[in-house]
């Protein structure tokens, strides 16, 4: 994420993967926040139908978990 290159909203939007409105909000994020960046950015993105399942985001119940 911290890679400002490596990574282009826009082309995303060319492939159909994200909303073209995401990308201004995007990049200002991106110029704030480089991790807020990349967790919204997968958070939008989508193939199809296909989207990432939203309880890969839901990490709370892992750091709350009891460790023998």
């Amino acid at each position: 994420p911290g890679i400002v290159p490596l990574i282009s909203p826009a082309e995303f939007v060319e492939h159909g993967m994200l909303p073209a409105a995401a990308v201004p909000v995007l990049e200002t994020i991106r110029q704030h926040n480089p991790l807020l960046f990349d967790f919204v950015l997968k958070r939008q993105l989508s193939a199809g139908a296909q989207r990432f399942s939203p309880s890969i985001f839901e990490t709370r119940a892992f750091f709350e978990r009891n460790v023998a």
